[in-house]
């Protein structure tokens, strides 16, 4: 793997090989590596860990506690596996150059905000985080985050995704290719976007981690979306209702969206790279805008632990992954989601039972008197005009402005009043058309606020990730990318294994129906036995799994 590091170094950071292998900081971290085993004894918790290898303890430290892993890391002997240490030197200084290249690509104000920092309160430096998150959004995210669910919205995604997934190349993860930041222009992938993050993490003397979401956040919300959709549907062929054209063509829109995204799932359902950001008062925040995901860590995901256990073995396991999830809040959300959406179909529902049989004039009392039309008018961000106009107006003409304005809603404006009528003796369900279009508003909400559920930043974060020691892992993750696009037919996929531990590189180990043959038998073994095991599998881990065990588990 010699000539994927020296093109990195070369293409990605504007160094020569030579001058690394050269340098002070190169022979500072190989005299550390040269003298680990002296420096860690055989009886010692990270000396246990450095003869074990990444493959096992990254295995034991995912499903056990810390002492009861090493101590079954104690019987393992002569470990086939995840024991690299010659190139592990290198790859720490490849990382580190790869985030000094990275650092120039920051735009200046980022660069000024880092200057910031240290002088910030947790709040300020949360306010910094959401700006550094909002600046990292390229323009085509900015567009699929709009959440305008129509056709044309729907078709220039699908046209937007297919484009970035044609698109993806070795410019996207080496900062001297893909250059200075620009939200319109930049070829920079989620790689990329960690590099220049950690870059400014640096400069602001931030802790901070890499993660790779196990669950991403969208396909979670994606999920609830379906179910919410399916809700609103049955409830409005239940009860007959005669639902709005234009929420009608939203919905089919959805579900066009829904189908390309679950047709094309394994095109998108990648690895992925984030960061996480340690505030003053010790709180952890997700910066994640590549897949436009953002917030502050629950307690539960327990990430100063996380990070203390991979600081105290980065000497001897220097490529280990952690995972860690939050069972509690997406439960919690989802909850409050779904109680959201079930008390604005029983306000429709109570509705229709005042309006199914009243008169066109009592419907509009009852909209007055139920302060039903004061909801909708504030659901569409119109009561602070109204207010401002009743501070002018008496309760009489108050009453009557809003008579006026439900008249407009059902039967349309003054100007429309001849084709009104047109449409009232043609159309004998045309009453009824125009009081379903109120009584099915509730359900367009509904779909409205999940959108705002997935737009709005720091509500639902990823549902596991797994967490590492940065320059190391974004190295390691550098060379996974170029060795696969520039130098498949020599990439030695034992590598990621004996220098790394995480599901990506457990993933590319295993065989599928087009891999059979091309893959080292016990090492395929030894993937798949660590992957299956761990707390949460990524959905493109687990479906190697399945074609593996489909093929027999073997090559």
């Amino acid at each position: 793997m010699i000539e994927v590091i020296d093109y990195i170094f070369r293409e990605g950071c504007g160094k020569s090989l030579q001058s690394i292998l050269n340098s002070s900081r190169y022979a500072e971290l190989r005299d550390t590596q040269d003298n680990l085993f002296i420096q860690h004894p055989e009886d010692t918790d990270t000396g246990i860990a450095l003869r074990t290898g990444h493959l096992h303890i990254g295995r034991l430290f995912n499903t056990l506690n810390e002492a009861e892993a090493i101590a079954v890391a104690r019987k393992i002997n002569a470990p086939e596996f995840g024991c690299g240490l010659e190139l592990r030197s290198l790859i720490q200084v490849l990382g580190e150059s790869i985030v000094e290249a990275a650092t120039e690509c920051l735009p200046d104000e980022v660069k000024f905000w880092a200057k910031d920092w240290q002088k910030s309160d947790p709040d300020q430096q949360l306010a910094i985080c959401k700006k550094v998150f909002s600046i990292f959004l390229s323009e085509d995210q900015k567009f699929e985050n709009k959440g305008e669910l129509t056709m044309d919205w729907v078709m220039e995604s699908i046209r937007l995704r297919h484009s970035k997934y044609l698109k993806k190349s070795v410019v996207q993860v080496l900062p001297r290719q893909y250059g200075s930041w620009n939200p319109e222009t930049s070829a920079v992938d989620c790689v990329g976007k960690a590099q220049m993050l950690i870059a400014f993490a640096r400069l602001a003397g931030i802790k901070t981690m890499t993660l790779d979401p196990i669950m991403n956040s969208k396909r979670l919300i994606n999920n609830w979306r379906k179910q919410a959709k399916r809700i609103v549907m049955d409830d409005i062929n239940n009860r007959g209702l005669i639902a709005d054209k234009s929420f009608m063509s939203s919905l089919m829109a959805e579900m066009t969206y829904q189908n390309h995204i679950e047709t094309f799932a394994d095109l998108y359902a990648d690895f992925h790279a984030g960061v996480a950001f340690q505030l003053a008062d010790q709180r952890w925040v997700l910066i994640d805008p590549h897949v436009i995901n953002w917030g502050v860590f629950s307690a539960e995901w327990n990430l100063d632990h996380v990070y203390g256990t991979l600081l105290k073995y980065q000497d001897v396991l220097p490529g280990l992954s952690l995972i860690s999830l939050d069972h509690k809040t997406p439960q919690r959300l989802r909850q409050e989601e779904f109680s959201k959406l079930e008390k604005l179909l029983e306000r429709s529902r109570n509705l229709e039972k005042q309006t199914r049989t009243a008169s066109l004039e009592d419907i509009v009392e009852i909209l007055i008197d139920s302060k039903e039309i004061f909801f909708i008018l504030d659901s569409l961000g119109q009561m602070p005009s109204i207010n401002n106009l009743f501070q002018h107006i008496n309760a009489a003409q108050q009453r009557e402005f809003l008579k006026g304005l439900i008249l407009g809603l059902i039967i349309g404006e003054q100007d429309q009043l001849m084709d009104v009528m047109l449409s009232m003796v043609n159309n004998p369900n045309f009453l009824k058309e125009r009081i379903d279009s109120i009584l099915t508003y509730y359900h367009s909400l509904v779909m409205d606020q999940f959108m705002d559920q997935l737009t709005v930043g720091g509500g639902l974060l990823h549902y596991a990730c797994e967490f590492s020691l940065p320059e190391y892992h974004i190295a390691m993750a550098a060379i996974n990318s170029v060795s696969l696009h520039l130098f498949s037919e020599n990439r030695d996929e034992r590598f990621f294994v004996d220098y790394a531990f995480d599901q990506l590189n457990l993933t590319n180990c295993i065989p599928n129906s087009f891999t059979v043959g091309n893959k080292d038998s016990n090492l395929a073994v030894a993937a798949s036995e660590a992957l299956k095991v761990m707390p949460f599998i990524h959905s493109f881990s687990r479906q190697r799994l399945k074609d593996y065990n489909q093929i027999g588990g073997k090559l």
